[in-house]
């Protein structure tokens, strides 16, 4: 066997495809005592592993809330279109009063007051609407 070889047979053994019995002779249901460190494992490798197993599942949370917020931004733009749809009506007492409304709110009467421009622009697009 060449060491290509070799490596594919140790993937497969590490993927549960390749038999142990079958590549080294060691049959792992009559010893368990093979999976046993025959090292002390230190505490820092099995904090690694823990945080290792904890990014794992952070990974694959974040791939869910990632799905989770495809699905809430289409919804939103369902929403949108919906409300574009519905009539905006202006009440009869502002539409009574509008012409009043514009002349206090103009910048012009309001020096200075950024509000006057806004409420101004507001207003003025009232005008058209039912």
């Amino acid at each position: 066997m060449n060491d290509h070889d070799y490596k594919k047979t140790f993937e497969k053994i590490l993927r549960g495809q390749e038999p142990l019995i079958r590549t080294f002779g060691i049959d792992s249901a009559r010893d368990p005592s093979m999976y046993e460190p025959k090292f002390p494992i230190k505490p820092q490798d099995e904090e690694v592993r823990r945080l290792r197993a904890q990014v794992l599942r952070l990974e694959g949370r974040i791939n869910e809330l990632k799905g989770r917020v495809v699905t809430l931004e289409r919804q939103v733009e369902g929403l949108n279109e919906l409300l574009a749809m519905v009539p905006v009506s202006v009440p009869a007492w502002i539409k009574k009063h509008l012409k009043f409304l514009i002349f206090v709110c103009h910048p012009d009467r309001n020096p200075g007051k950024g509000e006057a421009a806004e409420v101004t622009r507001e207003l003025l697009a009232l005008r058209g609407r039912p």
